[in-house]
Formats: C-alpha cells, sequence, structure tokens
C-alpha cells in the first residue's frame, strides 16, 4: 500500500498559487488620520501582489485597520462579521514607509492562508449495523466491503498532507483587543493652569512647557504670574507715617525628571526642579527711598501624574517644595538688621490643563 505523501500528484504543488489566489478574500485597508507611512494605498498594491495578480475571491471582505500607537503602528485585522483576528504592532520610522507595508501583506496572507487550509469538521460515523446471518436459502455468505484505501484530499496543502498538522484554533468574539499601552510620555506638551506658592498670597497662574529627552526622561520650563507682592512695615515716625520696605517677586522653574504611562490614561512621574526667584525691593516713605535687585535660588524635587481626556489633552498635577539654597536679605539705610530675608523652605502646587504638540 502506497504512503498519503506518495499519493501527492507532482502537479499540485505547480497549481498551489492560482488556488491560493482564487479562494484569497478581499481585505480593506484604512489607515487612520496623521499617520504618514504605510500609506494605504501602498498595503493594497502589496497585498494585491500576494494574489500574483489574480482577482479577490467573491465574498464580504476582512478589514485591516493601521493607525498610531505611541511609538510603534498597530495593526488589527478583523472578519467581514466584526471577530478580532489579531493585533500586530510594527516600529515606527524609516522603514514603516520602505517595508511597513510589504510586512503587513505577508502577516495578513500567512493568517488567511491558514484560515483557508482549516480542514472541514469530519462527519460523525454511522451507527454499525447488527450483524446478520446468512439466511438458510443463501448458499454463500456475502462478502464484506473491500480494504479501504488512502485517497488524497485536494483541498489539504502539501505539509497537512504528509504531517496531518493540529487544525489552527479559529478566534473567538471574546470581546475587542486589549489596548496598546504608550510607550513614553509626549514629546512637546504645554501646560496653563492655577499655582498655589507658598510666598504669594493669593494663586497665581503657571505656564509651563516640557519636552522629552530620550526614552522616560522630560525636561521643562516654566513660570508663574503675575509677580507678588510682600511688604514689612520699617518703623513708626512721631508724625504717625509708617515708612515701608516692598519686595515684588517673579519665579521661573527649571525641571528634569521623568514621567512613565501605567494605564493608557494615566502617566506618573517625578523630577529634581530648580526655582529661581528674580526679585525688585524698594524702601517707601522714607527720606532717600532706595531700590535693589536680587536672585534667590532654591532646589527640590516634585511629583505628580498627567491624567489624559482626549487625544491632545491632558490634565496635569503636580506638587513640590524646595530649600533655598542662594540669597542675600535686602538692607535699608538708617534701619538695622536684614529685611525680607529668603525663606527657607518654599512649597509650589500647581495644577495644569496640558496640550500635547507632539505624541
Amino acid at each position: 500500500m502506497l504512503s498519503g505523501a506518495a499519493l501527492v500528484p507532482p502537479a499540485f504543488t505547480a497549481t498551489w498559487a492560482a488556488v491560493f489566489a482564487s479562494i484569497f478574500p478581499p481585505v480593506a485597508v484604512s489607515v487612520a488620520p496623521g499617520l504618514a507611512c504605510p500609506p494605504a494605498d501602498a498595503i493594497e498594491r502589496a497585498i494585491a501582489s500576494v494574489r500574483e495578480g489574480d482577482p479577490a475571491a467573491a465574498g464580504p471582505a476582512y478589514r485591516l485597520r493601521v493607525a498610531a500607537a505611541g511609538d510603534a503602528i498597530r495593526a488589527d485585522l478583523t472578519s467581514p462579521d466584526g471577530v478580532a483576528m489579531w493585533t500586530r504592532a510594527l516600529p515606527a520610522g524609516p522603514a514603516a514607509c520602505t517595508s511597513g507595508a510589504e510586512a503587513l501583506a505577508f502577516i495578513v496572507e500567512r493568517e488567511l492562508r491558514q484560515l483557508a487550509w482549516t480542514p472541514p469538521p469530519a462527519a460523525p460515523p454511522a451507527p454499525a449495523a447488527p450483524p446478520a446471518g446468512p439466511r438458510a436459502a443463501d448458499p454463500i455468505a456475502p462478502a464484506g466491503p473491500p480494504p479501504a484505501v488512502a485517497v488524497a484530499d485536494p483541498r489539504a496543502p502539501p505539509t497537512a498532507i504528509a504531517s496531518a498538522p493540529v487544525p489552527r484554533a479559529r478566534p473567538t468574539a471574546a470581546g475587542p483587543p486589549a489596548p496598546v499601552l504608550p510607550s513614553y510620555g509626549p514629546r512637546l506638551a504645554a501646560s496653563v493652569g492655577p499655582a498655589l506658592w507658598s510666598r504669594a498670597g493669593t494663586p497665581g497662574l503657571a505656564v509651563e512647557g516640557r519636552v522629552r529627552l530620550g526614552g522616560f526622561w522630560q525636561a521643562g520650563l516654566g513660570a508663574i504670574v503675575p509677580p507678588s507682592s510682600s511688604s514689612l512695615t520699617l518703623y513708626t515716625a512721631a508724625d504717625g507715617s509708617a515708612p515701608q520696605a516692598k519686595v515684588t517677586a517673579a519665579p521661573f522653574l527649571v525641571t528634569c525628571g521623568f514621567e512613565r504611562p501605567v494605564t493608557r490614561a494615566l502617566a506618573l512621574g517625578a523630577s529634581a526642579e530648580g526655582l529661581l526667584t528674580v526679585e525688585r525691593g524698594e524702601s517707601v516713605g522714607i527720606a532717600v527711598p532706595r531700590t535693589a535687585w536680587r536672585g534667590v535660588l532654591a532646589g527640590g524635587v516634585a511629583g505628580g501624574g498627567a491624567l489624559a481626556l482626549g487625544e491632545r489633552v491632558r490634565l496635569t498635577l503636580r506638587a513640590g517644595a524646595y530649600r533655598t539654597l542662594l540669597g542675600r536679605s535686602f538692607t535699608v539705610d538708617g534701619v538695622g538688621g536684614d529685611l525680607l530675608e529668603p525663606p527657607a523652605w518654599q512649597a509650589l502646587v500647581r495644577l495644569g490643563l496640558e496640550w500635547v504638540f507632539l505624541p
């Protein structure tokens, strides 16, 4: 008796490409706005090339959706009835423009080839008939059926005839694929929102810009506006007047830290920050008013997070504590001692509405 592998016709392998092209279903390609590479027409041409010029089989189309996902490109293939087949992630960059379309076409071709080769379920065996003995009128009992002969199934691929692999499990409609977690924070973003500074009597407005240096690391610059003001009574004169020393401070922030996504919508981070305050002091109500400038530098740490409200908008919250490192007190002629000395510690809490320019 011949083996099953010996029964494969020699011409079967040569005609497989034409057979597969006749059963290759149509694939509808859609590329999300904002993703330049690979374009939809390039993907469609690459899929058509794996059919070797033959038209697609008749029937409803599979759907291939391609969109940006952080630093990667996400591709989702669904069946005509909406069942998710697979989700793949390809690296973004120049390679996506040169070979991304061909890579997606080969993945789709492999998926549909496996589905086309999935054998149909075997029919249940017929119930066995009860044995019947020869009748008295029959001189000879009827002979049984001849032995079964192995026959090659032309629908099966050559490898399936030779090795009979286990059929591939079809995907089930258990639900949409899990969302792809962003790799890093935004490349470029700016925020604006209220700020509470321990040296200011009223809330201010924090304006800040952040840029990603690489990986999780980020750097930023910011300012608190308008400048805050505070005053101190120097003494009470005999005529009832009260000369004052007044200081106006404008704070600026320099930050360097990291931000890491923990879910698709929430990111947490921490940073080392420098708080530089440019201050102007003046004496009011004395015989010779004077004006002086000083700079106060404080360093500290801050932590917080960002909650995505949309594709480009996030709500941020950061809180920090700072230790004064450099700064001098003001002095007023005729008044002993130092005045308006820089505080040893400062605190700053800022809430911002952030716009992401580059994801």
